[in-house]
């Protein structure tokens, strides 16, 4: 009784114990050494043994308890001392873009060759003086104007309206040309460094102007192939000295490239800043 008396047990005990654990916390790195060494120590005015629990407490509720506790402060700092800190410094940045390498140039110079030929397509039809009545002597002399999936078109609504759509196809090859070669020497140009290659804010728009006009040019030439007869190549004795597929087929898979291309373009570039980008793919 007079041990109880001396070192009485908390009547809550449970909010003692909470508090006790807490004190145990902050000041476990100063007194863990005096533990080992079984010196007392004092938290929150109140008397503990080397177990860091009252001294009424059992011993079943000290001795498991402060071995976890030990377990854990060391093994927090096994972790802490097995996580080294980095101090390398980061490797430079490329100076040229991640993009710029041999397929991108020679997409550049294939959407290059196609906008040069309907560039000089057009010219062709505006240095021509007789180039409208030309027109329809060339529209009405192809079997696809007679039969075929244009028959009703050509007839019905382009040759009564010759003079429309000469014109129209005329200035339609006059904007693929250089929209294409635009868009062919931006390519290029992404692919230099320096002030040359710097990102504008004009680019995406490019890119989206030169997609459609690689669609335009792949539909321009298809609707032409269907108007010469739409004869798919095959392999023909009489023609072994000429070309195997007819231009204006071989046209339209380019067109079509240079759209794809293009388009992925513009899908990366209007979600870049108009700012220095190193390691883009555009």
């Amino acid at each position: 009784m007079a041990f109880l008396k001396r070192f009485p047990i908390p009547a809550n005990r449970g909010r003692w114990l909470e508090e006790e654990a807490k004190d145990r916390t902050k000041n476990e790195p100063k007194n863990i050494a005096g533990r080992r060494r079984g010196r007392h120590s004092f938290h929150g005015g109140r008397r503990t043994r080397p177990s860091g629990r009252p001294e009424g407490l059992p011993a079943t509720q000290r001795g498991p308890a402060r071995a976890g506790e030990l377990m854990s402060a060391h093994a927090g700092t096994r972790v802490s001392a097995q996580a080294p800190v980095s101090t390398h410094a980061l490797p430079p940045a490329k100076a040229l873009p991640a993009s710029g390498n041999i397929a991108l140039a020679a997409s550049a110079v294939v959407q290059a060759a196609l906008g040069i030929e309907f560039a000089l397509s057009g010219l062709n039809k505006v240095a021509d003086p007789n180039y409208v009545a030309n027109f329809s002597s060339f529209v009405q002399a192809n079997p696809g104007s007679s039969s075929g999936p244009l028959s009703l078109l050509v007839q019905g609504v382009v040759l009564p309206n010759a003079d429309l759509f000469a014109t129209l196809l005329k200035v339609t090859e006059l904007a693929i040309g250089p929209i294409l070669l635009i868009g062919a020497l931006e390519i290029g140009r992404r692919r230099l460094s320096g002030r040359l290659g710097a990102v504008h804010g004009y680019e995406a728009g490019v890119a989206f102007v030169a997609a459609l006009a690689g669609l335009m040019a792949a539909g321009l030439a298809f609707s032409i192939f269907v108007l010469n007869g739409g004869v798919l190549p095959t392999v023909m004795p009489g023609r072994a000295f000429t070309t195997a597929i007819p231009v204006e087929l071989l046209i339209v898979p380019l067109g079509i490239s240079v759209a794809w291309l293009e388009f992925g373009r513009f899908l990366v570039l209007r979600r870049r800043p108009a700012t220095a980008i190193v390691g883009d793919d555009n």
